[in-house]
């Protein structure tokens, strides 16, 4: 059996209060989007694809690992912003702040650790919690709802402290996508 794995850092239930709180305000916009459910919103690190149980162990060693070499530090959801996808749901998102540059370091660590195990994209990390998709149409809707979503200024929602991440196991479904918890992983402080 194969399993879809991907890494995450889980967001504070008073930083997805605050999500929650941003997606109903956005809704009021009457767009043609799909919101991520609050308790599923998190900070993808990395997206393992499709493992063998050897495979899931070997990255839940190296996650374990990698966490170990990392300290706890602050990020903060800023901005809003939006990813025109062409051949997929064009993407609403957070733009998170790493201001001490902890995370990025993680992510490349950890990016280069799994590509070991399973081969891991070679492109800029950018720290972002995507909050809704923006159900395909026609271009023009698309377009008319990006130039919308751009045109919105939101107040930075709450600092938080990093100080674990997670693995998690990916279902999909027609009803969407379900997630579980394969382990969470505190950051030590060796670095």
């Amino acid at each position: 059996m194969k399993h879809r794995l991907f890494v995450a850092v889980d967001l504070p239930e008073e930083v997805r209060s605050e999500v929650e709180k941003l997606q109903l305000s956005l809704d009021k916009l009457h767009l043609p989007v799909k919101w991520e459910l609050p308790q599923k919103v998190h900070l993808t690190l990395s997206f393992l694809g499709r493992l063998t149980d050897e495979g899931v162990g070997q990255a839940r060693a190296v996650v374990a690992d990698t966490a170990q070499m990392f300290s706890a530090h602050p990020l903060r959801p800023i901005t809003l912003g939006t990813l025109y996808q062409r051949h997929e749901p064009s993407l609403i998102y957070l733009f998170v702040t790493d201001r001490t540059g902890e995370l990025a370091a993680l992510q490349k660590e950890l990016s280069g650790r799994l590509d070991k195990i399973t081969p891991q994209p070679h492109h800029k990390f950018w720290a972002h919690v995507t909050i809704g998709r923006i159900l395909k149409s026609g271009p023009t809707v698309v377009k008319q709802s990006l130039d919308k979503l751009e045109e919105v200024d939101i107040d930075p929602l709450p600092e938080f402290e990093v100080d674990k991440i997670c693995v998690y196991e990916s279902f999909l479904s027609k009803a969407g996508s379900s997630y579980q918890r394969l382990g969470s992983f505190n950051l030590g402080n060796k670095r």
